[in-house]
């Protein structure tokens, strides 16, 4: 049965077919027409793809990139993984990690949004697939660490060209202040809904990496413009979110909320995946 042609990374349909191959309009993706093919039709297998010879050296060769920093390498393999298998956890997740490595700053925002459409199948295809506990947990913190790892450079990226890179005389105008908390809220959100998740899939099984990604977002809330108040919720959100740690860790005390002597009213800006975590 034929099926509507979608990218296996962002989920998009505007896939374009350009010198040979399909791209995908969203994020860049490419596919070669075997696997537009392979994601179009539906066959019948006589052998599992997850039990495939091709499909275990594809994983060999994706880690050993992984392994050796050659990111762009493991990302091609995993996505071809993601053809054959796409309830692996390692496919989502690492497609996604390898990609972030290679993004530049005007692709955060778009990439930010691919991220909060997979991480929570990542987290349910481990909860399905890993039965084993400790291998589990293992895991689990593996991709908790490299989330955060992701969205420290999305923060750290985005403050460093506001603050340093950017003309001073223009870090007062609203395109600018904006497009920069686009990027550090979407950081924030990220790990907001990932600690969320953990605890709606899991329980308090991993109620500790919940908490750490809670604790992560808050800094990121609390230092991505020292003197700029972008809504009166500022402090409501890190309340709520105080609340959640408090549960799973009662010692824990937040960073005092200043109010900046700069004020800028996002709200006056059009909706996009920013609003959303408000």
């Amino acid at each position: 049965m034929m099926k509507e042609l979608k990218c296996e990374l962002c989920g998009s349909n505007n896939l374009v077919k350009q010198e040979g191959v399909f791209v995908c309009q969203s994020c860049n993706a490419r596919y070669s027409l075997e696997e537009a093919r392979k994601m179009m039709f539906d066959g019948e297998q006589t052998v599992k793809a997850t039990e495939s010879p091709e499909l275990t050296n594809l994983y060999t060769l994706a880690r050993k990139e992984l392994d050796s920093n050659n990111f762009t390498a493991a990302w091609d393999y995993y996505r071809r993984i993601l053809l054959m298998d796409p309830k692996s956890w390692e496919a989502l997740f690492y497609t996604t990690y390898c990609r972030s490595k290679t993004i530049k700053l005007e692709e955060f925002i778009m990439f930010e949004g691919i991220i909060l459409k997979t991480y929570k199948k990542v987290l349910i295809s481990i909860r399905d697939e890993i039965t084993d506990e400790n291998r589990q947990k293992e895991i689990i913190e593996d991709v908790t660490n490299k989330t955060i790892e992701m969205t420290d450079k999305f923060y750290n990226a985005s403050k460093h060209y506001y603050n340093i890179e950017l003309d001073p005389k223009l870090r007062a105008e609203r395109k600018y202040i904006t497009e920069y908390l686009d990027r550090c809220g979407n950081a924030e959100l990220i790990l907001k809904l990932f600690g969320n998740s953990l605890i709606s899939l899991f329980g308090i099984k991993y109620s500790d990496f919940a908490v750490k990604a809670w604790k992560q977002s808050i800094e990121y809330r609390m230092t991505r413009i020292p003197n700029i108040s972008e809504t009166p919720e500022t402090q409501k959100i890190i309340n709520e979110y105080t609340a959640k740690i408090k549960l799973y860790d009662p010692t824990y005390v937040a960073p005092e909320y200043q109010e900046p002597e700069m004020k800028f009213d996002t709200t006056k800006k059009k909706k996009g995946l920013f609003g959303r975590f408000r």
